[in-house]
């Protein structure tokens, strides 16, 4: 067992100090109504009530109650991580939101708290890459850029976290967390005088809040000016009698001033109110450790260790300070092996710790694994080279592996030393490796072929680079050279046709095909790729004839299994073709076709944790591969985890440098998932290659437009139309950039000229939209008019008058024409939902059929959970109402008008302190919306009764 000096040298919090710094970082830590499960519904009411109550515990069993009922219940999946994260738990809390993200809630209502699950589990990487502020509500996104911050000052990148933490002070200059972590990044930058300065300021702008008494503790502590520090703590608990840091910390400030008695009454506190925290009873050993009681001590830290053993290892994953206090307790007790375990964990979640690194190194050496210790202690050195003990400790670990040299200059180093060490500040490099260099080769090996125009081995795969380059033109030129120097080879034959049945040739293909079996009937690429265009065109028991003679053969062929296993999924066999998928993947694993189609046919039959253990396999081992990336991408977005994606999607432009269908593949998933700056720049490397390439000149328009930059826009656009004059498409993203700039004539123009090229609803709807934003009202309402005089099938500008008649408030005109769209298109949910309105606004039966009808066909839209609910409220049935508004309200976090429905059927259940808050959320913005001067009113009204 150590001594105690030795547990104190190594404590994490062995110094108020430590304790401090810790305690500041660690606060900012019918049909229809199958929709909504009235059960899950009156559960997570419930729940609310008892999150109110302060019993976590019972809210999430309700929660979970809810969530048995209803899987799909959104408003559940939301609190559930909430409260986990209120607990600490950010394991559950990130499973919990990403369910909820998954199935629709709104990112804005999401993405703070995800990044706060993350941090508690040190996964400050995944912060970096897959929280961003973009799209988010001014409030939400300064908060998501703290919890950034926040993480990169984690990883040690200073800079990076300092510019991150402006943006977010920018946007709420007030706001408490933002301000917390500058005062504890101004603590560690040793500037004391203005992290003071900065404390004052956020007590006095939140003065019943803890944490900012707890800053101004911190500041006073380390200003030494220990009176100040021990009022902060004490007004923090004043306001929160349980907050565990605050009081770990006055503890921690009162052991080093020798303030014992009144250490004791803390200690006296954590007994009654913390017995079974692990931090509490770590805290505990350290004092007794001061005051030289080791066999106090002895049971303090063994009460660490009984207070944690009922714990799995994934709490101790998201639980860094867990992971630490265990671990010295271990080397405290003597028990090196569990030590190392627990603080190699800690030191994966917090590589930077100094103190952390030199016990773990220390137990390793008393473990004989100097090799190790040397490995682990290395770090530590290079950032703190006066630690006297640290080099001390190295120097041993090199001469137990024979480094004599080293050793002996370390022990010299280490004798010349004194003084206090150095904070560490950890520094972490991020490296980015492009791959992706397929295009390199391509024009030297082109021409090498072009030299030797009869050698297959350079012209055969030449043709597989075209065809993999989407250069059809180019593989069919090399293709037909080669056959025609040599006419009979059987391999240029089926070259040749597999070149035509890629391009979508399927007759010439099978003439190719065919042509190679009358040489040779057993040529099995040619009766395999007749067999795949038999499947083409349908002719699924052909394929199969053709297949499985060759399949009984040569059973234990992967390429047979393979094209088998295409026929059975193409039968609906399901069962069968994945059966022989996996069997031909294990026969080949390195076969590429065999991966994709073994990951295709995961994805089809739902098996997406085996689809992913695929392709991260494969992105392991084939790092930059586009085709391997743009699978996961696939995966991610037909599982809804969009989190991951954005890095993913730049992974796949940098693997796609030359390659501009790839680029713009990959540039419109960015633009869909709102990546707008990542597609702007993916855009512009197609630029590179080809500077009048059509499709990516229109994607750039509409880029500029989505990034607000208008002169962008419009100089875009200009040079779209100035490539291509004659192409419907560049009129019309002309018109869509003048609307921008607000030329509406110009726009007007534009739209005129795209539907004089190709007459169509779009070009005339978006003419209206520009004679309505001129003001031109009656101009706008004729040109529908007109158009359908002479269209009178064109559904789509029946609806756009529809719509319009709406706004003006003519419900009578708009009823007439959607009541005559719906009979067209009866399953349409926007329509339906339309027509849920206007039903009731005049009175008309069959409003509410018409709002379940649309949610039946759309249940995770938020606007049509809104129309229902609201729907009900206004019949006289808040009850059935309250869950669709909390759906709406978990989807579109932000919206003032569903904001005020919801306080509105609050009120009318008589829940009225509930429904000043969401009238509150609504109105704060000053966002115009429909209801809120009826808004006003209620809020004055609820103010009035409760006198404040």
């Amino acid at each position: 067992m150590l001594n105690l000096r030795q547990l104190l040298d190594f404590s994490y919090v062995g110094s108020a100090r430590c304790a401090v710094i810790l305690g500041v970082w660690l606060a900012l830590a019918p049909l229809v109504f199958a929709a909504i499960d009235r059960g899950a519904s009156d559960r997570y009411e419930h729940a609310l009530q008892l999150r109110e109550e302060n019993d976590a515990v019972a809210a999430i069993i309700e929660l979970k109650s809810a969530l048995q009922a209803d899987p799909m219940h959104l408003s559940s999946h939301l609190l559930i991580g909430e409260i986990y994260l209120d607990q600490g738990l950010g394991a559950a809390a990130e499973d919990a939101l990403r369910t909820a993200l998954k199935r629709g809630a709104d990112s804005n209502a999401v993405m703070p708290m995800l990044g706060k699950a993350l941090l508690k589990q040190g996964k400050y990487a995944k912060v970096i890459t897959e929280l961003s502020a973009d799209g988010l509500t001014t409030e939400n996104a300064a908060q998501v850029r703290t919890v950034r911050a926040q993480a990169l000052f984690g990883q040690g990148l200073r800079r990076k976290a300092a510019a991150e933490l402006d943006k977010a002070l920018a946007l709420t200059p007030k706001a408490l967390e933002p301000n917390l972590v500058r005062i504890s990044a101004l603590l560690q930058a040793g500037e004391f005088g203005e992290a003071e300065r900065q404390a004052d300021l956020a007590v006095k702008e939140h003065p019943v809040e803890p944490d900012a008494w707890l800053a101004v503790s911190s500041v006073a502590q380390l200003r030494g000016n220990t009176d100040a520090a021990l009022d902060g703590y004490s007004r923090a608990l004043e306001i929160a009698p349980r907050h565990l840091i605050a009081r770990l910390s006055r503890i921690a400030l009162l052991i080093d001033l020798k303030r014992d008695a009144d250490a004791r009454a803390d200690f006296d506190y954590l007994e009654k109110n913390f017995a079974k925290d692990p931090s509490a009873s770590y805290m505990r050993a350290v004092w007794l450790a001061r005051t030289a009681n080791g066999k106090g001590t002895t049971a303090a830290l063994q009460a660490v260790l009984d207070s944690v053993k009922q714990l799995n290892d994934r709490v101790f994953a998201e639980d860094p300070v867990l992971n630490l206090m265990t671990g010295m307790s271990y080397y405290g007790l003597g028990n090196f092996q569990q030590a190392v375990t627990r603080l190699q964990s800690y030191l994966k979640q917090q590589p930077a710790d100094f103190g952390a690194r030199k016990a773990l190194g220390d137990a390793l050496l008393r473990l004989g694994d100097a090799a190790q210790a040397a490995v682990v202690l290395e770090p530590a050195i290079e950032r703190n080279p006066r630690d006297s003990k640290a080099v001390a400790l190295l120097a041993a670990a090199y001469a137990k592996t024979q480094r004599f040299r080293q050793a002996n200059s370390l022990l010299e180093q280490a004798i010349a030393l004194g003084g206090e060490n150095t904070q560490l500040e950890s520094r972490l490099a991020m490296l980015q490796i492009s791959v992706g260099n397929f295009q390199e080769g391509l024009p030297a090996l082109d021409r090498e072929f072009a030299d030797d125009p009869d050698n297959g081995e350079i012209g055969v795969p030449l043709v597989a680079a075209y065809l993999n380059n989407g250069d059809d033109a180019h593989a069919r030129e090399v293709a037909e050279k080669l056959l025609a120097a040599a006419p009979t080879n059987l391999v240029y034959v089926n070259l040749l046709g597999v070149v035509h049945f890629r391009a979508g040739r399927l007759d010439e293909a099978e003439q190719q095909f065919t042509g190679a079996l009358a040489q040779a009937p057993q040529f099995v690429p040619a009766n395999i790729n007749l067999a795949k265009l038999e499947l083409a065109r349908g002719k699924i028991e052909a394929a199969r004839a053709r297949i499985a003679p060759m399949l009984k053969a040569k059973p234990d062929s992967a390429q047979l299994m393979l094209e088998m296993s295409r026929v059975e999924m193409a039968a609906g066999n399901s069962r069968e073709g994945l059966k022989l998928a996996e069997d031909a993947w294990r026969r080949a694993p390195k076969n590429r076709s065999a991966f994709f189609h073994l990951f295709d046919v995961r994805l089809a039959t739902g098996k997406h944790d085996a689809a992913l253990d695929l392709v991260l396999g494969a992105e392991a081992d084939n790092p930059g591969d586009f085709d391997v990336l743009s699978r996961h991408a696939t995966l991610l977005m037909r599982t809804g985890k969009l989190d991951p994606l954005r890095p993913l999607l730049k992974k796949m432009a940098d693997a796609s440098t030359e390659h501009s269908e790839r680029l713009l593949a990959t540039a419109r998933l960015q633009f869909e998932h709102d990546f707008v700056n990542d597609a702007d720049y993916t855009v512009s490397k197609i630029f590179q290659i080809d500077p009048t390439h059509e499709r990516a000149g229109l994607l750039a328009v509409q880029v500029a437009l989505k990034k607000g930059d208008v002169p962008e826009a419009l100089a875009r656009s200009a040079a779209q139309l100035e490539h291509y004059p004659e192409a419907s498409a560049s009129h019309m993203m002309r018109g869509e950039a003048q609307m921008a700039a607000g030329d509406y004539a110009g726009a007007l123009n534009s739209f005129d000229t795209a539907l004089a090229i190709q007459p169509g609803s779009l070009a005339v709807i978006r003419g209206f939209h520009a004679l309505l934003a001129a003001q031109n009202e009656p101009g706008a309402q004729k040109r529908l008019i007109d158009w359908l005089a002479a269209h009178a099938d064109d559904l789509e500008v029946k609806n756009a008058l529809a719509e319009h008649y709406l706004q003006r408030g003519e419900v009578a005109p708009a009823s007439v024409i959607l009541e005559e769209l719906l009979l067209a298109r009866p399953d349409d949910a926007r329509l339906l939902n339309n027509v849920a309105n206007t039903r009731h606004a005049l009175g008309a039966a069959g409003a509410l059929d018409a709002a379940r009808t649309a949610l039946k066909l759309a249940p995770d839209d938020a606007q049509y959970n809104d129309t229902l609910g609201w729907l009900l409220v206004q019949t006289g049935k808040p009850d059935e109402g309250l869950p669709f508004l909390r759906s709406a309200s978990a989807r579109l976090a932000e919206n003032p008008e569903i904001r005020f429905h919801l306080a509105s059927c609050l009120v009318r259940m008589g829940r009225h302190a509930e429904a000043k808050k969401e009238l509150d959320k609504a109105l704060r913005s000053g966002t115009g919306f429909e209801g809120r001067e009826q808004a006003l009113k209620l809020q004055q009204s609820l103010l009035d009764q409760t006198g404040s």
